[in-house]
């Protein structure tokens, strides 16, 4: 099993030493162009001094190990105004990268006697952000636009949520009024675009650097767990065992099990049911803002995650909720 992570890297600035370059470098190798391995704001999480994380630079892993060692053993400098971190960089001179290396405290300082369980959404969360909202929101929206509905009633800017669920308000209605060919008809024919975006999300999914340690650390405090997601059942399962993730949960909640996906509150309620726990004793994880709305919708605790989904869209948490940039920050919550 993963270790936890021990360290922080983050990479903070790339530049160019042109006038070196155009000094020392044959003309034909002379170029402007920064390090192309990074980007700023880039995060790794480091369990062992000996162990390069994947995706990171050979090069720059060999310079930063001396640092990485210090920081993970509790070495201080007396320069910096904060403990437990340095500023290091890469020895490419000509094109430097620069990187802050921060211990990370050990887990798990989530307050037992607030919190009996927590709760996490999937996608932007566990696993990186791979829904394809510019696609998949115009494709339904052509599709619902055919059916007869008026797009005004889904807002100035639908969201995949919004149209999932006032769509099942409009086909109740259609099944109350007779028309069940219809009703069943459309949400056959959603249901199969949402299926078809989840199965492309998953070919890329991946888990974050710190998601299976800080699993780990939950489970190994005694946490009870669950997965609450709003998409579907067989993509959910399919990525939970695919990267060993599902041991951790006791229980896992998809879109195909509830009539209304978050922000409606009836996924969480459902877990909290089965959970039962008070809603106020549960933290719920997610990445966005329909997360944050369902779990004060279900009175629990919201934890908003500023990653994956409010990344695409640009919408973050303005509520008065626990604020974390990576699930190792969770350590943090007391």
């Amino acid at each position: 099993m993963t270790d936890h992570a021990k360290c922080k890297i983050t990479v903070i600035k790339k530049t160019v030493n042109q006038e070196i370059i155009d000094a020392y470098m044959k003309e034909s190798m002379r170029s402007s162009r920064p390090c192309s391995t990074f980007q700023q704001g880039d995060e790794f999480f480091i369990s062992s001094e000996f162990c390069m994380p994947k995706n990171f630079c050979h090069w720059a892993w060999a310079d930063l190990r001396k640092d990485i060692l210090a920081i993970i053993n509790g070495v201080c400098y007396p320069w910096y105004d904060k403990k437990g971190m340095t500023i290091a960089g890469c020895t490419d001179w000509f094109r430097p990268v620069y990187f802050k290396i921060e211990k990370l405290p050990p887990l798990i300082a989530i307050d037992k006697k607030k919190f009996g369980a927590v709760l996490f959404d999937l996608d932007g969360t566990l696993v990186d952000f791979q829904w394809q909202l510019d696609k998949a929101i115009p494709e339904i929206c052509a599709i619902l636009s055919e059916a007869g509905i008026a797009m005004a009633i889904y807002g100035d800017v639908p969201t995949y949520a919004a149209l999932f669920n006032i769509t099942r308000d409009i086909t109740d209605q259609w099944i109350s009024a007779g028309a069940a060919q219809n009703a069943e008809k459309l949400l056959e024919r959603l249901d199969g675009v949402y299926d078809r975006y989840d199965r492309d999300a998953l070919k890329r999914w991946q888990p974050y650097p710190d998601t299976l340690p800080v699993l780990k650390a939950l489970a190994d405090a005694g946490y009870p767990m669950g997965v609450v997601s709003n998409c579907g059942r067989d993509v959910v399962n399919t990525v939970l065992n695919r990267f060993e993730m599902r041991p951790y949960f006791d229980l896992v909640l998809s879109r195909d099990d509830v009539s209304r996906i978050k922000p409606h509150p009836d996924s969480l309620l459902m877990a909290q049911k089965q959970m039962s726990l008070s809603p106020e004793k549960i933290l719920f994880v997610g990445d966005s803002i329909n997360d944050i709305n369902a779990a004060e919708k279900a009175g629990m605790q919201p934890c908003f995650l500023f990653c994956g989904e409010s990344l695409v869209t640009g919408q973050s948490s303005s509520h008065d909720v626990f604020q974390i940039s990576c699930l190792s920050d969770l350590m943090k919550i007391a």
